[in-house]
């Protein structure tokens, strides 16, 4: 009964469920993966990316009919927020109207509950992608930003007494810095420093900038293998690698993700170590395999010589 409920609820209230069935893993990041794939690949359900200025603490379908088919991610599942520290954000959002530069939002947010480590992680997330396009400028600028909010309100406090009407030299101190300057990052870089906040890439796929290059000579992607005799030539990026010990030795169980769809791959000990410093996660790879069926997943399976 309790299948058939959740079934019909998956079906007809599709963002609703998953919503909540996030916001149920907030802090399991495992959980949150497979969730979001099943959402937006069995589902066709889009996410809008964390944003300080509408994102709340859980997973929240979009308001109107939009709702339908996209869901707004919860602040909640960034790794070094916190329930205190997002609510406190949205609490002075909704007083005060929404935040307009990281400086704004570092001098009104309760710095005791929103602390440098959340706003850094916020940023690594993308959550001020809509503020500041450039997310290492940004973050370079997160010290600044709680300095200069400090300054605000010293300010605040001293004013009053030496006021004479004179506004000129106030105003030259409650004008915004620039961020500071920084190296932007690479695809990589991005990509890498939003994983460590989310758990997993939300803005997009490592395998994103190279594969232009790599389709030149290894157009097949994994979502068109069948089974085949023929060793086939693929193209990937490395993520659940393990090493375990097996009947011949240790093997190198991990999947290659180009984008349309990972396929679980399994290497030997002696591919094992020869090629250890391309075997790591996150590391593009290009293999020759053979595919066969998998008769535990029900897949496609690709052993790598």
């Amino acid at each position: 009964l309790l299948a058939y409920h959740t079934g019909w609820l998956k079906v007809h209230y599709t963002a609703e469920f998953f919503a909540a069935n996030m916001t149920i893993e907030l802090g399991d990041t495992d959980k949150l993966k497979v969730l979001l794939a099943d959402a937006t690949k069995n589902f066709k359900l889009a996410f809008e990316p964390p944003n300080v200025n509408n994102g709340v603490y859980r997973f929240e379908p979009m308001p109107g009919a939009e709702g339908r088919k996209k869901i707004r991610y919860g602040l909640g599942a960034i790794k070094g927020t916190g329930q205190g520290a997002i609510e406190a954000m949205v609490a002075e959002r909704e007083a005060g109207g929404p935040f307009t530069s990281l400086f704004n939002f570092c001098a009104r947010v309760d710095k005791g509950r929103c602390n440098k480590r959340v706003v850094e992680a916020l940023v690594k997330a993308g959550a001020f992608d809509s503020l500041h396009g450039d997310r290492a400028a940004t973050l370079a600028s997160v010290g600044l930003a709680f300095d200069w909010a400090e300054t605000q309100a010293v300010n605040a406090n001293q004013g009053g007494l030496f006021d004479f009407g004179d506004d000129s030299a106030h105003g030259s101190h409650t004008q915004e810095p620039p961020l500071q300057p920084a190296e932007p990052w690479s695809v990589l870089e991005r990509l890498a420093l939003e994983k460590t906040a989310i758990g997993f890439y939300l803005s997009g796929h490592l395998f994103d900038e190279c594969e232009a290059e790599v389709r030149q000579f290894c157009p097949r992607k994994v979502a068109d293998l069948i089974d085949s005799r023929e060793p086939q030539l693929l193209a990937g990026i490395v993520t659940d690698l393990r090493v375990v010990n097996g009947q011949r030795g240790r093997v190198a169980i991990f999947k290659l993700d180009d984008c349309s769809e990972p396929i679980e791959a399994v290497a030997n000990e002696e591919l094992l170590d020869k090629h250890r410093e391309w075997l790591r996660d996150d590391e593009l790879l290009v293999v020759q395999g053979k595919v066969q069926p998998d008769r535990f997943s029900g897949g496609l399976r690709l052993n790598v010589n």
